[in-house]
């Protein structure tokens, strides 16, 4: 009777999961909706709870929703060969590279030890492949990627002035219990949440530019104001890199705009700072900047962990060691860690090694080249910058992959976007047309 049971449950899990997939696909809500709520309760719940636990074996939710993402994708493969062309091959020889890693650190390694390091790989990459095999005609762009991002970020402003309101503007240094047990950052956004409401002000920016309305310019002065206070310094410097490689591709009336509104921001900034409302806001800013303290102990781990990599011998060099070999280093002060590093190249280095790290940058020299020789769409530049720098301070965070899928989908050639637009003939079509005879997301999007 057990055993009856059991394959019960196995068989309405099966027709459970296949439902989620038919409606992830007609209706990526789903999926940008999941991201939405993991990055909301990011602070408070860093580690939420599995669905289910058997015999010592956890399922996550995003561990069915990225496979639903990989399923909905690879269901429209012609057109991720069709828009990527030759940087396709790259991104499938990563995913293949991880996935062998992941069959060796199961073979070598504890089930559970080498499923939890390949999680922080599979989410970034399935929802990467599921954004970019989207039809991002002018309508999806329309009601998903702007209208989401409007909201996205205004509920991030929330979350960050609800934390202002109970902690404080925060240091740094600062951490305070979030309710689960754990110990959270004081500073009103953890590193992700500050990125993803960044990546926010940017659409938003871009979307005013193309289209008008003062509500998009002014949603996002309100979001670029939350990245500042929110004290993420890895969120500064990404958006300094963004903003400077943006204004070197730029021609020179934007780069006029550029200037100019850097300008007065800077001037508003000490203004407001300056009066009673908020007296030590620029004290707050000045002494997260000065802070080092944090950089100089991921740097020295990170060399530890390259010269423990080098002393195991070339094999491990050029491929890496399997899943679930841990990551364990001196850190500063000669304390024992176990962590990732916080360096999404260095581990990637350590779990696919020169090989495959080789590969995922070819990726995205290849995706960036095109988007640089291209220059039609800033934001998207903007963005690839953006994540290309926050990977040398942090891991590439599975829930803003949404935005670097579409930003990669405007880096396709001139052949694949004619070829796709024959192969989206049957799906939807835009409604109406931008007022500004420039193409903000690609040129597919002409109606």
């Amino acid at each position: 009777m057990t055993y009856i049971w059991l394959l019960f449950q196995a068989l309405a899990g099966l027709v459970a999961f296949g439902l989620f997939v038919l409606a992830l696909k007609k209706w990526p809500i789903v999926g940008i909706g999941s991201a939405a709520f993991y990055t909301v309760i990011a602070w408070e719940v860093p580690y939420p709870p599995p669905l289910v636990s058997l015999g010592g074996f956890s399922v996550y939710y995003l561990d069915v929703l990225s496979i639903a993402f990989l399923i909905v994708a690879f269901s429209q493969f012609a057109r991720l060969v069709i828009r990527l062309r030759a940087a396709v091959w790259y991104w499938l020889g990563f995913g293949s590279l991880l996935l062998v890693s992941l069959a060796l650190g199961l073979a070598a390694n504890s089930t559970g030890t080498a499923l939890n390091e390949f999680r922080p790989f599979l989410y970034p990459y399935a929802m990467m492949t599921w954004a970019m095999a989207l039809y991002w005609d002018y309508l999806l762009v329309k009601h998903l990627l702007l209208r989401f991002s409007v909201f996205f970020g205004w509920l991030l402003t929330i979350v960050a002035t609800y934390h202002i309101a109970l902690h404080g503007l925060g240091s740094t240094s600062g951490f305070v219990d979030s309710g689960t047990g754990l110990e959270q950052t004081t500073r009103p956004l953890v590193s992700g949440q500050a990125l993803a409401i960044l990546l926010c002000a940017i659409v938003c920016l871009w979307f005013w530019r193309e289209y008008g309305g003062r509500g998009l310019l002014f949603s996002s002065v309100v979001f670029f104001g939350v990245v500042l206070v929110s004290q993420q310094r890895t969120v500064w410097a990404v958006a300094f890199s963004a903003l400077f490689v943006v204004f070197l591709s730029a021609q020179a009336r934007l780069k006029f705009r550029i200037l100019f509104s850097g300008l007065v921001a800077v001037a508003l900034l000490f203004v407001v700072t300056g009066t009673q409302l908020m007296p030590d806001v620029l004290g707050h800013l000045f002494t997260a900047a000065e802070d080092s303290g944090t950089y100089d102990g991921r740097m020295r781990s990170w060399l530890n962990l390259l010269s423990q990599s080098v002393q195991s011998g070339p094999l491990t060099v050029a491929f890496g060691e399997p899943m679930g070999s841990g990551f364990g280093r001196y850190e500063s002060a000669g304390r024992w860690v176990l962590f990732a590093p916080h360096n999404w190249y260095l581990t990637l280095y350590l779990r696919v090694g020169i090989l495959g790290l080789a590969v995922f940058l070819c990726f995205l020299f290849v995706v960036f080249s095109r988007l640089l020789r291209q220059r039609s769409n800033m934001a998207a530049i903007a963005i690839a910058t953006a994540l290309i720098v926050y990977g040398w301070s942090y891991s590439w965070i599975w829930y803003i992959s949404m935005f670097l899928g579409w930003t990669f989908v405007q880096a396709s050639t001139k052949v694949g976007l004619r070829e796709e637009q024959v192969l989206g003939s049957r799906a939807r079509r835009s409604m109406s047309k931008p007022r500004n005879s420039r193409v903000i997301s690609d040129r597919t999007f002409q109606p």
